[in-house]
């Protein structure tokens, strides 16, 4: 049996890894319009609403409460019932929070490509608004928001150059606030483009400007004291140290990155986190830990049902399996 086949899968499932990021952080939905919005309550509504803009925000409510049931086709079927009134010119104001909500349907299915068409649109609608008599400051939020979400799915299509792009200009909008409001602060937003651009370098394999990213973000974490963001940055710094081939530097921050996620009952992180100690485990040299570490993995993967996260494991296994001389074992994970 020749391992060696899969090594470059498994040097692309340690890329895939690194992929954590932040996607929203100024919400312009129309949710909880109705204090009562269970889809039974609701379709009940569409028998008593008339007006266009009633029968739309019911429609948008709906596609709502699927979207978060991961019922994708329903949602979108009543995204595109809302959007069809509005594009009337008196609803035409709605199109805006509809596409939003579109993209990220599609963003949460893995379809960015199709996310960003509906954000491209997003975007010259910003602009056409920005051509007009405006507020800067709201302006300036929907702008920071839409590129965010642009970064990302960039940042998931693997093209890092345009993600870099978009999530500098959100960090410019950020950043531009302060000049117009002495008193305003935004350090969480700032904190999450900072996890964000570096997650991007650390995809990159540009490991210094993702650590002198990491550690803004980290100091930033301080006083927010932000246990879901402290683990996102120890796991990355993690993977930063292990790449630089400081070991011990590394284990340590995926211990305190798996102690907050245990804490916090993150499954799909712990998972995380193990596939990153049995890989540096493996480069170590202490194999059984890494075979330890990577059945916790893969066995929390299977809990939350993230197929990438076990085939990450499995490729580990393969070759951790293999220099114990467990040629079985290594065969079924490869198999798997």
């Amino acid at each position: 049996m020749n391992l060696n086949a899969v090594f470059h899968s498994v040097m692309q499932a340690r890329a895939l890894i690194v992929k954590i990021v932040f996607v929203v952080f100024i919400g312009i939905s129309v949710q909880d319009i109705y204090a009562d919005n269970r889809i039974d309550s609701l379709k009940t509504r569409l028998g008593f609403t008339g007006a266009d803009t009633s029968l739309l925000r019911v429609y948008m409510q709906l596609g709502d409460r699927y979207a978060k049931l991961n019922q994708a086709d329903s949602a979108l079927s009543y995204y595109n019932r809302a959007l069809k009134i509005a594009e009337k010119p008196a609803n035409n104001s709605y199109s805006y929070a509809i596409f939003n909500q579109i993209g990220l349907l599609f963003a949460s299915t893995g379809n960015y490509s199709i996310s960003l068409e509906y954000y491209f649109k997003m975007l010259q609608m910003l602009d056409d608004e920005a051509s007009r008599k405006h507020d800067k400051l709201k302006l300036d939020n929907k702008y920071a928001s839409l590129y965010v979400q642009m970064g990302t799915c960039y940042f998931y299509l693997e093209n890092l150059p345009k993600a870099h792009v978009y999530y500098q200009k959100c960090l410019e909008k950020v950043l531009q606030k302060a000049t117009i409001n002495a008193a305003y602060k935004e350090t969480e937003s700032q904190l999450i483009l900072y996890i964000n651009i570096g997650s991007a370098y650390l995809s990159g394999k540009s490991f210094d400007k993702a650590l002198v990213n990491f550690e803004k973000a980290l100091e930033m974490n301080k006083p927010l004291d932000n246990q879901i963001y402290y683990g996102v940055l120890y796991n990355n710094l993690g993977i930063v140290y292990k790449e630089k081939k400081a070991f011990n530097k590394a284990f340590d921050f995926y211990i305190r990155a798996l102690q907050i996620r245990k804490v916090l009952k993150d499954t799909a992180g712990m998972a995380q986190v193990y596939n990153n100690l049995g890989d540096c485990y493996y480069l170590t040299g202490n194999y059984q830990y890494a075979i330890e570490s990577l059945n916790n993995a893969i066995n929390l993967s299977r809990k939350v049902r993230n197929i990438r996260s076990e085939m990450i494991a499995a490729n580990f296994l393969s070759l951790a399996s293999e220099k114990v001389g467990s040629l079985a074992e290594a065969l079924d994970m490869q198999r798997l």
